[in-house]
């Protein structure tokens, strides 16, 4: 019994395990794509646009609660950004540990997104688009209450202070689960509406439900 108990528990870890990597590798197909669709868009002529669907997906130890898409501007996040030049963009799937209570990125799904440092990003405010965060947390609709507390220089697992002059933070734009798990993503690119950061091109980033629209 103790080694039919052990080999059931195997079987169910090896199980586990495979699930998990498999839910990395959809994972980074998506945000391949998406980085690719970003990259386009941003360098493209108004009114460029792309659209991807991506799976907040749920399967073995992970479950993704969010995506941010954050511009860095120190080097030392930059690393995994070999060709970053006066900073970096990335998408960073985010889980959360309920055990340690805390958000945490999803490391093996980071994808570096090889947008100039000159773009503007904003969520389109229409309907049927829904209001994305710009911080490194969900809506705070979506925040658990037992979350544990943020260590300093972090919020929600992400590099973030509170109290820091205007500009000194990376720059976000988050999203949290969806009620379906899904989201339709459509990135479009809008001609300058004026001068200093108004004139740099601005990447509109809509995101909503599919299964929640008619």
């Amino acid at each position: 019994m103790i080694i039919m108990a052990m080999s059931m528990g195997l079987a169910f870890f090896v199980m586990s395990q495979t699930q998990s990597a498999q839910c990395e590798d959809q994972l980074r197909a998506e945000m391949r794509s998406f980085a690719g669709k970003l990259l386009d868009v941003s360098l493209g002529s108004p009114p460029t646009s792309r659209e991807i669907t991506a799976h907040f997906t749920k399967c073995g130890d992970i479950e993704v609660k969010a995506l941010r898409i954050v511009h860095y501007t120190k080097p030392i996040y930059c690393r995994s950004c070999p060709s970053a030049s006066g900073g970096c963009w990335q998408l960073i799937p985010v889980v959360f540990n309920s055990k340690s209570r805390t958000y945490n990125s999803l490391f093996n799904a980071v994808t570096c997104v090889d947008m100039p440092a000159s773009v503007q990003l904003a969520y389109d405010e229409n309907p049927p688009c829904v209001q994305l965060s710009t911080d490194p947390c969900p809506p705070e609709d979506q925040i658990p209450e037992d979350m544990a507390e943020d260590e300093s220089g972090f919020l929600c697992g992400g590099v973030y202070t509170r109290d820091a002059p205007a500009g000194d933070n990376p720059a976000y734009l988050t999203m949290g689960q969806s009620s379906s798990r899904i989201w339709n993503i459509r990135v479009s690119k809008e001609a300058p509406t004026g001068t200093g950061t108004l004139s740099q091109p601005v990447v509109k980033v809509c995101a909503y439900d599919p299964r929640g629209v008619d």
